[in-house]
């Protein structure tokens, strides 16, 4: 009896001893973990610098921690990185020894000093094949914001797809369908969000060898109450070497910004103008002379709700040497002349001009001139009829050149419009009349420039003239000709520009 008390005695002290290693190494796994200090949190996780065979992953977290990358071919993953102890909040992690043109799984986990972890939810990238890099994402906006819709706008340096991933945070959650598309220049709208939101977004393009290529991180906030101003009329004009107008209107009483530069990255911003109108004018000054710049108008109202319109452009002035600029474009409907002498006989040939949206060289305007094509033949026969302002007080002393664009609609049919010729023209002096050295061909489809050289003019048959009087300028116009039609069509007039 006494042995058996014994052998009892001895297996209860065994399994107490036995439990209380078990609850010893239960507790050793939590002992790290603080009850009181902020788990960190991740944001801001993107993946960069992609080749066939590695990537870049970044992210940020709310407090100093650690680095580490689990990844692998599907969601299961399967690899880590090599952990990076240093306590940081942007973190960075380079992925080696990746299999080319293949679609990873990865997840980011950081832990801090007190031993609180956290882990990302899933993300994908694609690695590059074939020996061709993923599309190059830049640009990456968010436009036309309202209190429950956007359009994401971005572009690539190869045609690709078009497709966002957005949320409330920066594990997103909802992708849009896939725009298969392939295009440089990318614009996906974003519906049924809710309003006064923070908004997290990135996009993604892949090209037609399927490599693909992903932004970073980016934020839009939606408006409140009933969205933002509606912008429209956007139009650029008065278009010199160094200056431009740009005029737009809103559907509500906002401001007026303009946001512009030599690319659709912009750069610039006008002095915004706090007044709260529907009808914007904003003047740019100090541009280079014969560049194309890019530009958009931002308004928001009182209650901070904003709209951006999309990217426009404008060329601005060369300097040509002289002091050249544009004498008209049409944006004004009181320029005079041109669309106001309506008394004025313009013969067969060519009907009354008007202002029209319908085509524009620059800005949002031209002129309209109806012109009956059955008058044509293989001569000159609307040489009498003319199109023409009769300004005052022009002197081009210092001119050398005067350019007026000109635009015929294309026709399916070839026969309908064929071989129109053009030339510009000007009375000078005791209305003597100089024309274009050559007969310029008007092109259906695009706008043509026809000029008239100040240092090798016409004058009926003689040909070389140097222009004299050029500073009384009496009369400036076109003259068409030749060619065969057999319909009434309506040619348009833009920027008539000197240099």
């Amino acid at each position: 009896m006494l042995k058996r008390n014994i052998r009892l005695t001895s297996i209860m002290i065994l399994l107490v001893f036995v439990l209380g290693l078990v609850s010893c190494s239960k507790k050793s796994r939590i002992t790290g973990i603080s009850g009181t200090s902020a788990l960190p949190e991740i944001s801001n996780v993107s993946s960069g610098s992609i080749t066939e065979s590695s990537a870049t992953i970044a992210w940020t977290t709310s407090t100093d921690a650690d680095s580490l990358v689990e990844y692998g071919t599907s969601i299961g993953y399967g690899t880590y990185s090599t952990r990076d102890s240093t306590y940081i909040v942007s973190h960075s992690v380079n992925l080696t020894g990746l299999e080319d043109a293949t679609e990873y799984h990865y997840r980011v986990i950081s832990t801090d000093s007190n031993n609180n972890q956290v882990v990302s939810g899933n993300f994908t990238f694609t690695t590059s094949g074939g020996g061709n890099p993923p599309p190059v994402i830049s640009n990456v906006t968010a436009i036309n914001i309202t209190n429950t819709t956007t359009t994401i706008t971005w572009t690539t340096d190869v045609a690709s797809t078009s497709q966002v991933e957005y949320g409330i945070t920066a594990n997103y959650g909802t992708t849009t369908t896939l725009d298969t598309t392939l295009t440089t220049s990318h614009s996906v709208n974003l519906t049924g969000l809710t309003e006064g939101t923070v908004y997290h977004y990135r996009v993604k393009s892949k090209d037609a060898s399927d490599n693909e290529g992903t932004s970073g991180d980016n934020t839009f906030t939606t408006t409140s109450g009933g969205g933002g101003p509606v912008i429209s009329n956007v139009a650029s004009s008065g278009i010199t070497e160094s200056g431009a107008t740009i005029t737009w209107t809103t559907s509500t009483d906002a401001d007026s910004l303009v946001e512009y530069g030599t690319s659709i990255g912009y750069g610039t911003y006008s002095t915004k103008n706090s007044s709260y109108i529907v009808s914007h004018s904003v003047n740019l000054t100090g541009l280079e002379d014969a560049t194309e710049y890019h530009y958009r108008v931002i308004s928001t109202d009182p209650n901070n709700n904003q709209g951006i319109s999309g990217d426009n452009t404008f060329t601005t002035q060369s300097g040509g040497g002289g002091t050249g600029s544009v004498l008209y474009d049409f944006e004004d409907i009181s320029n005079p002349g041109w669309i106001n002498d309506t008394t004025e006989d313009f013969g067969d040939c060519f009907g009354i001009p008007d202002i029209s949206t319908d085509y524009a060289y620059n800005g949002a305007k031209s002129l309209a001139v109806p012109f009956d094509m059955t008058k044509l033949d293989t001569t000159w026969d609307c040489l009498n009829d003319a199109i023409y302002a009769r300004p005052s007080g022009l002197d081009f002393t210092h001119m050398s050149k005067l350019t007026i664009y000109m635009y015929i609609p294309a026709s399916a049919d070839s026969d309908i419009i064929r071989d129109i010729e053009a030339t510009v023209y000007m009375k000078t002096g005791a209305w003597y009349w100089y024309e274009s050295d050559k007969r310029i061909e008007i092109i259906p489809g695009i706008w043509n420039e026809v000029s008239i050289d100040f240092s090798n003019a016409r004058h009926d048959d003689i040909k070389g003239l140097t222009i004299e009087h050029l500073d009384d300028i009496k009369e400036i116009g076109v003259h068409l000709g030749n060619g065969e039609g057999i319909t009434t069509t309506t040619f348009y007039i833009d920027d008539v520009t000197v240099e």
